[in-house]
């Protein structure tokens, strides 16, 4: 059985793992094991309530499967953004013609920017080529709702999400290629490594004036909002929990800027809490279901379970996968269309 729990200081070999094997443009997954060890540290403190800065306060899951051990994937969540440095991106704006006439058509351009105080953010989300498979990309990314949805008052009315661009397997981006290498010379995968420094950089080289877009090759107009073809899945999970695309993209990628609003994210708006009324040694038969605890260390998993009021009955696995007891509560949505392996 697979579950997403908080991830805790013995699972640094295998986070420095996920952070190694992924590719460029993760940027909460950095290659450097003394900020992948800070991540850590910041992410117990947070869920131990113990880290006093709001801009820090970073929950990192991991999944493991608890018959081998071993650890198959990550994703997180930053309760606040900015703060510390300022969020940078692109707006997408219309430029209106000063005449009304047929021959001077509205033009779309990009236009640089920053917000010193950003909302909710969920990031970071990696699993191995193994776990890639059964629905388990949908138990990491979703069983942060369910955590959100039992601790609202540590996140913002919105959520945003930034979804990887188009870039190769080399690392190269033709956005990228296009605008940001003319402001600042370097490749793409050297620009990243040094957003680990600092993000202050960005600012120096950001443009101050809009760049129209169709005076950028074609290749690279594509990409403007677009992801790489192993993020879609990821894009479309989201759209189908209730986020929307914004008219702003990545400064480096291009890639597309989500947001929602807490209350109305499918798995928070359908979660249904209950207490464990029932064990069973038995096979519970019932839909699929998203299953987490609700005490401080969570977990969830994928599960069954039936409901009686708001008394549920489960199986003695799922409860043991979740560290549950007769009396504790659950909290629980329904999974879509997808069943797990």
């Amino acid at each position: 059985m697979k579950i997403v729990r908080p991830i805790t200081p013995d699972d640094l070999p295998a986070f420095e793992e996920f952070a190694f094997r992924s590719t460029t443009g993760i940027i909460n997954l950095p290659k450097d094991h003394q900020l992948l060890y800070e991540r850590i540290r910041d992410s117990v403190m947070t869920f131990a309530e113990t880290n006093r800065d709001p801009y820090r306060h970073m929950y990192v899951f991991v999944m493991e499967d608890l018959e081998t051990g071993q650890l198959g994937g990550t994703s997180a969540i930053r309760a606040r953004t900015g703060g510390i440095e300022p969020i940078y991106f692109y707006k997408v704006i219309d430029i209106l013609p000063r005449t009304a006439s047929p021959r001077i058509p509205v033009q779309k351009a990009i236009q640089g920017a920053s917000e010193e105080e950003g909302p909710s953010n969920i990031c970071a989300l990696y699993l191995i080529p193994e776990f890639r498979k059964g629905g388990l990309g949908r138990l990491m990314s979703l069983s942060r709702f369910l955590f959100m949805a039992s601790h609202p008052q540590h996140f913002t009315e919105t959520v945003t999400s930034e979804l990887r661009g188009v870039i190769d397997e080399s690392g190269r981006s033709p956005f990228w290629d296009a605008i940001g290498k003319h402001f600042f010379a370097a490749e793409l995968p050297e620009t990243f490594n040094l957003l680990m420094q600092g993000k202050q950089f960005i600012a120096d080289f950001l443009p101050q004036y809009p760049i129209y877009i169709n005076v950028i090759p074609f290749e690279a107009q594509k990409a403007i909002g677009a992801v790489k073809s192993s993020t879609q899945p990821a894009l479309k999970m989201l759209l189908d929990e209730g986020f929307t695309l914004q008219q702003t993209i990545d400064v480096f990628d291009g890639g597309p800027n989500v947001i929602a609003n807490l209350k109305e994210i499918r798995t928070i708006k359908e979660s249904v809490v209950a207490m464990v009324a029932h064990l069973t040694d038995e096979h519970v038969d019932s839909d699929d279901y998203l299953i987490s605890n609700t005490v401080p260390e969570f977990r969830s998993c994928f599960g069954t379970l039936t409901l009686d009021s708001d008394k549920a009955t489960l199986s003695k696995k799922i409860a043991a996968a979740l560290k549950l007891e007769l009396g504790h509560t659950i909290r629980f949505a329904p999974v879509p269309r997808r069943k797990p392996a």
